[in-house]
């Protein structure tokens, strides 16, 4: 499996979180990372206990500062997850997160304004099964951390969002993240975010 983490924007640090399963010596599993598109890679984790096992590895910070293949400093990066098993039920993969902290501007973000806001998506290449999801948060006269998950209905998709705010000014963006859970059989998934320095890495509240 081969994951795309694609970015507008440099990432300053990243964390690969997972859950796995092993039944037996001769089966492995193994995250590997790569910063040039292919190029090279980096074994990050590698199966070695057997049972259930939690996976919590920094690919940004933590290489970087020893100078090894790092999702630092990079518009983009390869997860790679490759399993061997003497038979299927020998190895799992039983969840995955890949979390990307990015370095911008705040004034880049998409800025909502008091009241109704029409918000217009488009997801070119989306396939019929893919689950495309948009999260905005942000602050405002309501409470801190107010969100809007919404899932996509097709490749464009329009719907609206409604802010508790006097002025623009009442309002400050947290984040704006778009994430595809559910990627095509057989490709690659393409995951893109935008988190304003600071931002919670926590679920947005309710609007």
């Amino acid at each position: 499996m081969l994951f795309r983490i694609d970015s507008s924007y440099l990432i300053a640090d990243a964390m690969l979180e997972a859950t796995v399963v092993r039944a037996g010596t001769n089966n492995t599993l193994t995250f590997s990372l790569s910063a040039d598109k292919g190029d090279t890679w980096r074994d990050v984790w590698t199966s070695r206990a057997l049972g259930a096992q939690t996976v919590s590895v920094n690919i940004g910070q933590a290489p970087w500062r020893t100078n090894e293949i790092s999702a630092v400093s990079q518009y983009g990066y390869l997860l790679r997850v490759k399993m061997r098993a003497e038979n299927p039920a020998g190895i799992g993969l039983n969840g995955l997160e890949i979390s990307s902290d990015l370095e911008i501007n705040m004034c880049t973000l998409p800025r909502l304004q008091p009241g109704q806001n029409r918000i217009t998506l488009s997801a070119a290449g989306a396939a019929p099964h893919d689950q495309l999801h948009a999260t905005f948060c942000w602050d405002d006269r309501a409470g801190v951390a107010r969100g809007d998950v919404h899932q996509l209905s097709g490749p464009r998709d329009v719907y609206t969002i409604r802010t508790r705010a006097r002025k623009p000014d009442d309002i400050t963006m947290r984040f704006l993240r778009l994430e595809n859970p559910a990627p095509s059989e057989g490709g690659e998934a393409a995951i893109a975010g935008s988190r304003a320095p600071g931002a919670d890495r926590g679920s947005p509240a309710s609007p």
